[in-house]
C-alpha cells in the first residue's frame, strides 16, 4: 500500500503518469534541491453534485496498492464498461478518473475502484494532482446515443 502522486494540477512539465508511492521510500544520492520533476499527492476531485462518489472525497489523499492477478498473463482496463469479456475475470470495477481537462498537465485515465477510500496517514489537501470522473464530452467523434453527455464513465480491470 501507499499514496498516489502525480504532476501539480498548474504545472506544465514533469511527469504525466500518476505513481503509486511506497510509505517506506529508500533514498540514494542526493542535495536536497528541488530542480527536476517534482511530484505532489494526489487528491480526489468531487466538485458540486459530481457524481459517482460523495462529495466528501474532495480533497481526500488517495490511497493506492500495486496489485498482482496470481496466475494470470495479461490484465487491461475496459473504459465505459462495467464487466468484462467472455473468459476474463473481473478484478475490480469503478469509475474513469483522470486530470482535469483544462488544467496545465494530463494525467493517464485511470479505472478508480467503486469503492474509493482516503488516506488517512498522509496530511489533507496540498493543492497537487488531482483526479476528477470522466464524463462524455459534446460531439467530436463519439456517438450520442449510446454515449450520454456529461455522463460519468465506468470502467472494470479485467485478467485472463
Amino acid at each position: 500500500h501507499g499514496l498516489a502522486a502525480g504532476d501539480h494540477h498548474s504545472h506544465k512539465g514533469s511527469g504525466s503518469n500518476p505513481l503509486c508511492l511506497p510509505n517506506d521510500p529508500e533514498y540514494g544520492r542526493y542535495a536536497d534541491y528541488t530542480w527536476g520533476g517534482i511530484l505532489y499527492g494526489a487528491q480526489y476531485q468531487m466538485q458540486g453534485q459530481s457524481q459517482p462518489y460523495a462529495s466528501r472525497f474532495t480533497n481526500g489523499n488517495i490511497p493506492c496498492a500495486l496489485c498482482q492477478a496470481k496466475g494470470k498473463k495479461t490484465t487491461f482496463m475496459i473504459p465505459a464498461k462495467k464487466g468484462c469479456p467472455l473468459n476474463w475475470v473481473r478484478e475490480y470495477h469503478g469509475y474513469l478518473m483522470s486530470s482535469y481537462f483544462n488544467h496545465q498537465y494530463t494525467s493517464q485515465y485511470l479505472c478508480f475502484d467503486d469503492a474509493i477510500e482516503i488516506a488517512k496517514e498522509m496530511g489533507s489537501h496540498s493543492g497537487g494532482s488531482y483526479f476528477y470522473p470522466v464524463s462524455a464530452g459534446s460531439g467530436n467523434g463519439l456517438r450520442f446515443p449510446p454515449y450520454i453527455y456529461a455522463r460519468e464513465l465506468t470502467c472494470a480491470v479485467c485478467s485472463q
